[in-house]
């Protein structure tokens, strides 16, 4: 999601995908957003979530399903073209 939402690779600074596990798994380290990044604080919130060290702390998948509904419907409307 992470990669989706940022358009950039998430590992970028790790050179080899054994760093990125090491990183991932010993250090508990979880990508950062962009500067520039718009995601609104709600999807970062749930991005987050599914980063937990914890699998049994991550939601299900039918619990995002859930959340990213409730987080369409926040989303501003903007009206049909023409």
């Amino acid at each position: 999601m992470w990669e989706c939402l940022t358009q950039q690779h998430p590992w970028a600074q790790h050179a080899h995908y054994l760093a990125i596990m090491y990183a991932v798994a010993q250090c508990d380290e979880r990508p950062t957003w962009p500067k520039d990044c718009r995601v609104p604080p709600a999807v970062r919130k749930l991005v987050a979530s599914c980063w937990r060290r914890n699998p049994r702390e991550r939601p299900s998948s039918g619990d995002l399903l859930k959340r990213l509904e409730v987080l369409l419907k926040q989303l501003p409307r903007e009206p049909p073209p023409g």
